[in-house]
């Protein structure tokens, strides 16, 4: 099955746009090409000057109209001897992959450490603290804050200790 060039994520359009400017030196090659196929003018998407930011503009407007799939059918057919276009579809693919990877990956370090501050660690702790004080003896209450203050303990250093594998 083939690659939905209009439901790209922001990896794969970069990759896309940087196949697109090696398939088209100039921005004249580029204009060509879209008059040839029944597209706007390139000025028609982009007033930028330079090739850059006019496929920036121009992906970024054929993909909102839903017509990117159209242009990248056309390129991938005419100009698939560049070598900025060979295994285009796997290198999105590729893409694709590695940012579920990273997505799911951060929603498993969330869940082993729900705390992202040293702020949110101590004020969960203060919470649990005036929970369990309630109605309770001076000396109890004094094990209480201890136990809590070597769990506030523990938690700052899994956070620091996580926070430092993150780097």
């Amino acid at each position: 099955m083939g690659i939905d060039f209009n439901q790209l994520n922001g990896e794969q359009r970069k990759t896309l746009r940087q196949a697109l400017m090696g398939a088209f030196g100039k921005s004249k090659e580029l204009d060509r090409f879209l008059q040839d196929h029944d597209f706007e003018p390139l000025e028609y998407y982009s007033t930028a000057g330079n090739l850059t930011d006019l496929v920036f503009d121009l992906v970024e407007e054929l993909s909102r109209t839903g017509q990117l799939g159209k242009l990248m059918a056309g390129v991938l057919d005419e100009r698939e001897e560049y070598p900025a276009l060979k295994d285009l579809e796997s290198r999105l693919r590729a893409e694709s992959t590695k940012t579920e990877e990273s997505l799911l990956e951060g929603r498993v370090l969330q869940r082993q450490n729900p705390y992202s501050t040293a702020e949110e660690a101590r004020s969960s702790v203060n919470v649990e603290i005036r929970g369990k004080l309630e109605g309770i003896s001076l000396l109890e209450a004094g094990a209480e804050v201890t136990k809590a203050l070597e769990g506030v303990s523990f938690k700052l250093t899994k956070l620091a200790f996580d926070s430092e594998g993150e780097r």
